[in-house]
């Protein structure tokens, strides 16, 4: 089964690309962006991960567009009685 919930990590990694470079990065961009939180191997298995679980979508080789996130966003509501 597919992860599709983003760790908190995760989602501030993507929404920072968006805000610096928009909704098309590179592989380099998201490295670049992810160094503070992972090593270069790890951001590597990140970008495998968040590709098979389509929040990046793979353009070609090394460059990749990211998934709207507000299309991924689930709610939960608290009903109060």
């Amino acid at each position: 089964m597919k992860q599709t919930i983003l760790s908190a990590k995760q989602s501030e990694l993507l929404e920072n690309l968006i805000m610096h470079h928009g909704l098309i990065v590179t592989s380099g961009q998201i490295i670049e962006a992810a160094k503070s939180d992972w090593d270069y191997k790890q951001a590597k298995n990140l970008i495998t991960k968040l590709t098979k679980n389509g929040w990046l979508v793979r353009i070609k080789r090394g460059l990749y567009a990211i998934s709207e996130l507000s299309n991924r966003v689930f709610c939960r509501f608290r009903l109060i009685s």
